[in-house]
């Protein structure tokens, strides 16, 4: 494993980081811990979603939270649910949202 890359067994699966996937600037020198923790938590959430087809509460139990925590997460990082037919989410589409 290279000496700038992370990996870390959680139960939702292995999570490989590269030190540039956590936020701009961090080889210059800002080697914010808030930041990398922003993104790990997010990349988590993201994995969760996808694993449990969407079903937020399952989901958090994966990740060792309460439901309400995964609901201020979610929306603290823009992260929405897309649905598809019929109301349902699928099973793939878990991404940020973008500025509206």
């Amino acid at each position: 494993m290279e000496e700038d890359t992370l990996a870390v067994a959680t139960r939702v699966g292995m999570v490989v980081i590269r030190i540039g996937m956590i936020g701009e600037g961090i080889g210059e020198g800002n080697l914010s811990i808030k930041r990398a923790k922003r993104q790990v938590e997010k990349i988590l959430i993201q994995k969760a979603l996808k694993k449990t087809g969407g079903n937020r509460t399952q989901a958090a139990k994966l990740l060792e939270i309460s439901h309400v925590t995964l609901l201020y997460k979610m929306k603290e990082y823009k992260l929405r649910i897309s649905t598809g037919k019929a109301g349902r989410p699928p099973l793939t589409n878990y991404q940020t949202r973008s500025a509206e």
